[in-house]
């Protein structure tokens, strides 16, 4: 069974962990998590930002493609 289910059917949180052979805080986030959001999706985490925007990566392939520039250095100037 899931611990999710557990929860649902009132078992402790103290008993599912023994159960589930996991940690009671685990049960703990998982029930304030539930308990927060209503369901137990992963939410999407956010990542390292962006270093170029959309348009100078376009910039930068087309320098490329139409053969300006050869190396990563050389796109450094005419951006």
């Amino acid at each position: 069974m899931s611990i999710s289910t557990l929860l649902e059917e009132g078992y402790s949180s103290h008993t599912i962990s023994f159960r589930e052979k996991v940690s009671h805080s685990t049960v703990l986030r998982i029930k304030h998590l539930k308990k927060q959001t209503g369901c137990l999706d992963v939410l999407p985490r956010p990542g390292h930002p962006r270093i170029l925007t959309e348009y100078y990566e376009k910039r930068i392939a087309r320098l490329f493609r139409s053969s300006e520039c050869l190396s990563a250095v050389q796109t450094e100037s005419p951006i």
